[in-house]
């Protein structure tokens, strides 16, 4: 397979100079690409390809961003430049990736990513058999964890830590890996079918948890004391409860 790989640019340029210069704005199909842009399009496809490997290698089971080979291939570089510079494009491409591979050991071949286009079913989580009627799950953040709060059924509500400081340590990031633990329920007298939607952040933040936008409210100041206490006090100053079940 390495040997393939690396042989690949030198066999990829004989073909082409068997077509002539004359030829290579010819479609090699019937509405097809011409060969110029089947040239270009090998090199953008080898250029991701290496970049994804690199992840794969870097990374744990990153998640790669496909591209449009058809709006790639249509663009005015891959229409009109000469096919010489995605040939030696793709020998340099090629070069160091065969340097990589003659260096990788089992552990290393067995290393992958996720590519969005190929949805799978990721993991499978019951806490033990402690979940088995769940009726409804609702996902939220608090600071850098991620919960799961699930309706039960007949055995009320369940909380899951899904990510944390203390058990992913990828938490900051997009789309870290979860990695779910059941922490916390509570009988209900019924059924727990359904569950409301959580309370919105009045401001955004980014993945390191800095603020970067406020909304939801008039202003960017935070809130006086004032506006504080009409939340959670009624017209006697005294703080508004819920009645237990």
């Amino acid at each position: 397979m390495i040997q393939t790989i690396e042989d690949f640019p030198s066999r990829l340029k004989k073909l082409v100079d068997q077509y002539g210069a004359t030829n290579l704005d010819t479609p090699y199909r019937e509405f097809g690409w011409t060969v110029r842009q089947v040239v270009h399009h090998v090199a953008d496809s080898h250029m991701n390809a290496y970049i994804r490997f690199k992840l794969a290698l870097t990374e744990d089971k990153p998640t790669i961003k496909p591209y449009n080979e058809k709006a790639w291939a249509e663009m005015i570089d891959s229409k009109t430049l000469p096919v010489d510079i995605s040939l030696t494009l793709l020998t340099a491409i090629h070069k160091r990736w065969v340097t990589i591979l003659r260096t990788m050991n089992e552990e290393s071949f067995q290393r992958t990513f996720f590519h969005p286009e190929h949805m799978k079913l990721h993991q499978m989580f019951d806490a033990g058999g402690a979940l088995h009627d769940a009726r409804d799950v609702v996902v939220a953040s608090t600071n850098a964890s991620l919960f799961a709060y699930v309706a039960d059924g007949h055995d009320g509500l369940k909380v899951l830590q899904l990510t944390s400081p203390s058990t992913q340590p990828k938490f900051y990031g997009f789309s870290p890996e979860p990695r779910p633990q059941l922490i916390a329920h509570y009988a209900t007298r019924k059924p727990a079918l359904a569950l409301s939607k959580g309370l919105d952040r009045d401001r955004g933040v980014d993945e390191t948890g800095h603020q970067i936008a406020i909304f939801g409210r008039i202003g960017s100041r935070p809130l006086t004391l004032e506006e504080m206490e009409r939340l959670y006090l009624d017209s006697e100053r005294k703080p508004w409860f819920v009645k237990p079940q």
